[in-house]
């Protein structure tokens, strides 16, 4: 099949062109100008590699944190499928919150089966909790918050055979247990109240920033806050800072400046949506605890401390798009090149090429989704 008129963009290029895709949905043809042959007339709307959404908790009633239900595979394969189809999300690294380290083990389980069997849709298992600050817990359990011992990692590092995501808070981490095993599991700098990072730790042993802004150390005109270090440092190649593009846990402004102010290929977009994205508001549970679903966010019940997002992805690269005005090459080095690249899956992710498995989104000047294909499989149709 063949889709033209489009404007097909890329991290490092962007052109009027057509692609085509054989009956296997592999790109057989990627060219600029148009083409005599016939085909799907795109009317010029945007081609970009699908989405990669790099911490969330889950969706449409599926919990990475609750694998109890009987059908929880099915509800998983529900989950991805709507990914797919009405956000043009190809991939997710699953996010777990804070829990008992016992339960985090047989979990473990269950992240291994899934790892292992849909490793092109999982890439990753990130650990939010338990190795946090009590500090800038935000909804995370603080009973259940413990600090991180050589044996906790050991059992992450040997258990799977890739690197899989931890957040910790350094001044609660040593700097040892860093060193020994940051060429096994990549570390994450979240949930911290740190305000001297650099007197033990080095970036370069670090792999991520959890959602930035927001549960960390503020900004402080004496002190090294980690906000003035992630302003006040070159970054390491391939060491990326989460944005929360909601507009909501960052408000608009803001991420204009951070944006301006730190390279495109350092940060990425992320939703930290919660397993109730979709559903309709009202109370539910994230873990132990009990929060309340209103519109497009989550907070601790009776409280205005924010759990979690309950936007979209495409909808928060949509804000970033229409309100902060980035351009599309911007849109794909935060929404899939960034995290590609980090991991050393660009043959798969965040590139458009010949020989390829096509995954890409077609979608309008409004960055309404006209098409999602993912892994050469059409998830959307082309809506014209």
């Amino acid at each position: 099949m063949i889709y033209k008129n489009l404007r097909i963009v890329s991290h490092s290029d962007e052109f009027i062109g057509w692609i085509e895709l054989d009956k296997n949905g592999i790109i057989v043809n990627l060219c600029r100008g148009n083409t005599e042959s016939s085909g799907i007339d795109c009317k010029n709307h945007v081609l970009l590699p699908a989405f990669i959404d790099s911490h969330t908790h889950g969706g449409y009633g599926f919990s990475f944190d609750d694998f109890s239900d009987s059908c929880w595979e099915q509800n998983f394969l529900d989950y991805k499928e709507k990914l797919h189809k009405f956000e043009g999300v190809a991939a997710i690294f699953g996010t777990t919150i804070t829990q008992q380290w016992e339960k985090i083990k047989v979990n473990s389980e269950f992240f291994l089966f899934l790892l292992n069997k849909y490793p092109n849709f999982l890439l990753n298992w990130y650990l939010e909790g338990p190795f946090i600050s009590e500090e800038k817990k935000g909804a995370h359990n603080q009973g259940l918050i413990i600090k991180p011992k050589r044996e906790h990692f050991k059992f992450l590092a040997e258990k799977f055979n890739k690197k899989i995501t931890v957040v910790v808070a350094p001044e609660k981490t040593s700097a040892k247990l860093i060193d020994s095993f940051y060429k096994t599991i990549n570390f994450a700098i979240g949930h911290s109240n740190s305000f001297d990072f650099k007197r033990n730790h080095n970036l370069k042993k670090y792999y991520k920033f959890t959602h930035f802004f927001n549960g960390c150390s503020n900004f402080d005109h004496r002190k090294q806050s980690l906000v003035n270090l992630i302003f006040e440092s070159k970054l390491p190649k391939n060491f990326l800072v989460e944005l929360i593009t909601d507009s909501l846990h960052i408000k608009n402004s803001t991420l204009k400046f951070t944006i301006k102010n730190i390279k495109k290929e350092n940060w990425v977009a992320v939703s930290d949506s919660l397993a109730q994205k979709g559903l309709d508001n009202g109370f539910y549970k994230l873990g132990e605890l009990k929060i309340e679903k209103k519109g497009d966010l989550f907070y601790l019940k009776n409280s205005k401390q924010i759990a979690g997002s309950g936007m979209s992805y495409l909808k928060i690269l949509k804000n970033l798009k229409l309100n902060l005005k980035l351009s599309w090459q911007e849109i794909v080095f935060c929404s899939s090149y960034n995290v590609a690249n980090s991991l050393g899956i660009l043959d798969f992710f965040g590139s458009i090429k010949i020989g390829q498995k096509a995954n890409f989104v077609i979608l309008d000047d409004k960055f309404e989704l006209k098409m999602s294909i993912i892994f050469g499989q059409i998830y959307r149709e082309f809506a014209k």
